[in-house]
């Protein structure tokens, strides 16, 4: 999602968004290949579940095959508690 398209309860997350994005092109990946590259590197999880909006995007999703870039860790801000946690979003 575009920064500037981000619902207003979600607008806490705006700058990692933005974060992501820019490490996704310092690499030449996609955005999606960051997550779910994140994804598969969870090393307690034995599958990923994931949801498409469209057979475009479930296509994009079969083709990735990135892996996360070494400072990846460093370069992302951990995202407030407000936007981690679905109870504390405005009702």
């Amino acid at each position: 999602m575009d920064p500037s398209e981000v619902p207003t309860v979600f607008q806490l997350a705006k700058p990692q968004l933005q974060e992501l994005i820019e490490l996704a092109n310092e690499h030449a990946l996609t955005v999606m290949d960051l997550c779910l590259a994140y994804a598969y590197s969870i090393s307690w999880a034995s599958g990923i579940v994931v949801g498409v909006a469209s057979v475009a995007q479930l296509q994009e999703i079969f083709a990735s095959s990135s892996a996360l870039p070494d400072d990846w860790a460093s370069t992302i801000t951990p995202l407030p508690i407000e936007i981690l946690d679905p109870r504390k979003w405005p009702k």
